[in-house]
């Protein structure tokens, strides 16, 4: 029973070899994939294990993504923006356009009145230009 016992062992012992084997060459080849990669896209790491090298991009890859988010965000917010500044602008033609209606045959037009065309234009009637008393 004792020899057999040995054996299982001694097979069990191969069986674990032969695993370490495998492991120790697919390390080797991962080290090598990420000394490639590394060689490409972060030469800063070259000196850097390739387990360290994996940790930094990994986190660089978390910030990346982060910033890409808030990106969106600002972006989402600038064109709600532009958006409502054309509105705005759109809404200050509408009320130009009827202010100029109202102002047709009007005291304005004339320039007589409070609320003339020469008050809106920044108070020139004051001094008398749109009432044509400039010379």
């Amino acid at each position: 029973m004792r020899i057999q016992a040995l054996i299982t062992k001694a097979e069990q012992t191969e069986g674990l070899r032969q695993r370490i084997s495998e492991i120790d060459r697919d390390a080797k080849e991962f080290g090598r994939e990420v000394a490639s990669l590394i060689a490409r896209i972060a030469p800063d790491l070259a000196s850097a294990t390739s387990f360290q090298a994996v940790a930094v991009l990994d986190a660089r890859l978390k910030e990346a993504t982060a910033n890409q988010a808030q990106r969106g965000d600002a972006e989402k917010s600038c064109d709600k923006r532009r958006t409502d500044i054309d509105r705005g602008r759109a809404t200050i033609a509408e009320c130009e356009k009827r202010l100029a209606g109202l102002c047709v045959g009007g005291p304005c037009e004339r320039g007589q009145g409070a609320h003339g065309r020469a008050a809106v234009r920044g108070g020139r009637k004051a001094a008398g230009e749109d009432a044509g008393l400039s010379g």
